[in-house]
């Protein structure tokens, strides 16, 4: 149309006026203004006066903060920016996208190839994968999950850790599930935002429980508590962490269960951090309506106080690593000293210690 012909487009800074239109814009539209990088790009659409009328920003592989005035919708501004947003990520040499979008506006995604993940009241999660449905995004995660679970047990449990590090607690729990169900698979959250880095989380996690003989470990993939299904886990946005919370239950439910035939999801419960305990209560209205039971099991304590990983990492900040004995598997600890001993021999282990002993992550 002669409208849209008038609508120019061009990357913004989140510094400046401009920065400050699209916050303002995101705010009256009810969205939340995504964190970006240095390497993230922000996109802004104008009309012929220089208003901002549509903003969405790449934010690594994920297309986020997408909007448009309500009287410019028509005008096909969405697509316009998704199609932008596309083609800068290909330049990059991306060749997967996400999307984190309300719901209404997941249409305009699906009419450029994105696939629905999942949907919930208030928010969905579409990909689209340069290598197509079925070799890119979540259906090869599927179906490794599925591979993972052939010859295994029907109603399995199932265990969302992080385990920064695996403590006792993590320990307790997984035991305790693993008497009650035929087979426990344990998810360990991928996303490397932990002060301990995913492969040594990961190798602790099958170190502390290599004796419980109906215990897989399986690594959590991009769809398990990851930056794409549950970004406010990593960071400080409590506010909208329900709305993550019940997605990336949606996603378990819905996806990850059924591939691996769990019928029982275990947590632990959460004394001290507000967006776990959220997630915790997102799993329980979502699950059972789908046939999933939602099992809590007690934290551990030690000296009338939870054991947690943070309590460890604070011990290890504060040059106490003799004091995490009491708190940790004897395979964390022996891990944590062997790493310790190495610093001065080794760059790799001094780099790693370094980043531990300082270490100040949320989870």
């Amino acid at each position: 149309t002669a409208m849209f012909a008038a609508f120019t487009e061009r990357w913004i800074r989140d510094a400046g006026p401009e920065g400050r239109d699209r916050r303002e814009l995101l705010a009256r539209l009810g969205l939340s203004v995504p964190a970006t990088d240095d390497g993230d790009r922000i996109l802004g659409v104008f009309d012929g006066s220089e208003r901002l009328v549509g903003t969405g920003s790449l934010v690594g592989a994920t297309i986020r903060g997408l909007g448009a005035l309500p009287e410019c919708r028509d005008e096909g501004i969405a697509a316009r920016i998704v199609s932008a947003l596309v083609t800068e990520a290909l330049r990059q040499g991306k060749t997967e996208l996400y999307v984190f979008t309300k719901p209404e506006t997941a249409p305009v995604f699906q009419a450029l190839s994105f696939d629905l993940v999942a949907r919930t009241d208030d928010a969905a999660l579409l990909e689209w994968s340069v290598a197509g449905r079925e070799r890119g995004g979540l259906a090869p995660f599927l179906s490794a999950l599925s591979d993972a679970a052939a010859g295994r047990p029907d109603g399995a449990g199932a265990a969302v850790v992080n385990a920064n590090p695996f403590t006792l607690g993590h320990r307790y729990l997984l035991e305790t599930a693993a008497a009650r169900a035929p087979h426990l698979y344990v998810l360990v959250v991928e996303e490397d935002r932990s002060v301990f880095p995913f492969d040594l989380r990961l190798s602790l996690v099958q170190d502390g429980t290599a004796d419980l003989a109906n215990v897989t470990v399986l690594r959590g993939g991009a769809y398990v508590i990851s930056s794409r299904t549950f970004p406010s886990y990593f960071t400080r946005d409590d506010a909208v962490a329900q709305v993550h919370a019940t997605l990336d239950a949606t996603i378990f439910a819905e996806r990850i269960a059924p591939a691996l035939r769990v019928t029982e999801r275990f947590v632990g419960t959460e004394p001290y951090c507000p967006v776990t305990r959220t997630y915790n209560e997102a799993l329980k209205r979502v699950l059972p309506p789908r046939g999933i039971r939602v099992t809590e099991i007690p934290r551990v304590e030690r000296d009338g106080e939870a054991v947690s990983a943070s309590r460890v990492r604070r011990l290890i900040r504060e040059g106490r690593l003799a004091e995490t004995r009491a708190l940790l598997p004897a395979t964390t600890y022996d891990a944590l000293v062997a790493i310790e001993r190495k610093k001065e021999s080794d760059p790799e282990s001094a780099a790693l210690w370094k980043r531990i002993a300082l270490g100040t992550g949320r989870h």
